[in-house]
Formats: structure tokens, C-alpha cells, sequence
């Protein structure tokens, strides 16, 4: 796997800044269960390393996905976006939801220093 093709893949578990429940409602308000195409079969369902296309008439299934060819995930919107604005070079593509977590964090952290009329 080239080092480029793995800039595109959702950070799969967010760090922990700190153990505290607030800390933890504070990542799950920017983050999602998603489906991704299976890593290891790229969505096909099929193992990837059978030898045999078919064994006993049977098509061998992913032992990742076990055949649907897709894998749930959870994305941290927040530190992915944080992950693109911090590397220049990055090939990461921005997202709305990259977006949105930015302005609801900034909103969140400035509401805490200023009081501030609610926009709709």
C-alpha cells in the first residue's frame, strides 16, 4: 500500500485527550457510524487470498466483512479535519461534515469566552 492511497482512509479511532465524560459527548457530537468498502476485499465480499476461486463449489467469503463487503466504522469528523489543516500536503479530501465540525467546535469554544446572540 503506497503511503498516498492511506491519506484517503477515515481515521478509524480518535485519540483520547482525556478519560473524562465530557471529554468523550464532547467526540461523539462529531462523530459517525459509517459503511466504507471492506479494506481487505475492496467491496467484493470474495477472500482475497483463496488460493482457489472456487472450493467445493462454493465462493470463499472475506473473513473481514464475512461476505457483504463492507465494514462499519466510526469517523471523527473533528480530527480528520484538524489532520488536513495541519498537513499542507495532504491529499485527504475536505468533506462537509469537515466543515461543519470546524465551525460547531469554533462556535462551541468561542460561546465559552463571549456570549453571542444564536444565529439560526
Amino acid at each position: 500500500m503506497n503511503p498516498t492511497s492511506q491519506q484517503h482512509q477515515p481515521i478509524r479511532k480518535p485519540v483520547a485527550i482525556a478519560t473524562s465524560a465530557a471529554t468523550n459527548d464532547l467526540l461523539a457530537a462529531y462523530s459517525r457510524t459509517v459503511e466504507i468498502d471492506c479494506e481487505d476485499c475492496g467491496g467484493s465480499g470474495r477472500d482475497p487470498g483463496a488460493l482457489d476461486a472456487y472450493l467445493e463449489s462454493t465462493e470463499p467469503v472475506c473473513p473481514s466483512c464475512k461476505g457483504l463487503g463492507v465494514e462499519t466504522v466510526t469517523r471523527n469528523f473533528l480530527s480528520e479535519a484538524f489532520a488536513i489543516a495541519s498537513n499542507p500536503d495532504s491529499t485527504r479530501p475536505v468533506e462537509r461534515e469537515h466543515l461543519v465540525a470546524i465551525v460547531r467546535y469554533a462556535r462551541e469554544h468561542v460561546s465559552a469566552l463571549f456570549q453571542l446572540p444564536e444565529v439560526a
